[in-house]
């Protein structure tokens, strides 16, 4: 499934970046790009992905924010779309397409932000309709809900944009306080004893 690739490539990445440079590692570089399209295969023209792909009749259609799934690929996305070093061996055309398949996920998020009774943005669950972005139910003990550790994790990923525009920042600070921390630059909260 995606998480798998996401997760197959940051570890290919992390030692890639023990032992030296990408761009000398044509290997490396055939499988991230294999999984690269797979990410980019994978996900739903309005931004979403899948749990699973190919897509089957079952709750694996699901956008999917359970287990950092959707983040951990933007994560890499936007990795790819950056140059960081340790993938730019990718293309610039490919670079553009990282890019453009980051910016639709930050749309997907933003759709199946869940509003409460009065309209105020809320949080996400842990799946969403690919269709209606509702928060949904996948397996029989996964009912439709929404959940803390999902919706920290968007938050922050939303809360880390360098320029987010209107959009974002409702969604991180709904209450229209404003963006609450400096774009880029959140600071982990300390513990007082």
């Amino acid at each position: 499934g995606l998480a798998e690739i996401a997760f197959a490539v940051e570890q290919g990445k992390r030692q890639q970046g023990q032992h030296g440079h990408a761009t000398g590692d044509e290997a490396y570089a055939r499988v991230f790009n294999r999984g690269l399209k797979f990410i980019f295969d994978a996900q739903y023209p309005h931004g979403g992905w899948p749990q699973r792909f190919p897509l089957e009749d079952n709750y694996g259609r699901r956008i999917t924010f359970n287990d950092r799934l959707t983040v951990n690929v933007m994560e890499t996305l936007r990795d790819v779309a950056r140059g960081r070093e340790r993938v730019a061996f990718i293309p610039e055309a490919e670079r553009r397409r990282a890019q453009e398949a980051f910016d639709r996920g930050i749309d997907a998020i933003l759709r199946c932000q869940v509003r409460d009774k009065s309209g105020q943005l809320t949080v996400w669950g842990q799946q969403h309709d690919e269709r209606t972005f509702a928060p949904v139910k996948a397996r029989s003990y996964e009912l439709p809900s929404l959940t803390a550790f999902e919706s920290a994790d968007l938050t922050l990923l939303l809360m880390s944009l360098e320029k987010p525009d209107a959009r974002v920042r409702d969604g991180v600070a709904p209450d229209g306080r404003g963006h609450p921390h400096p774009p880029g630059q959140l600071k982990p909260p300390r513990v007082m004893r």
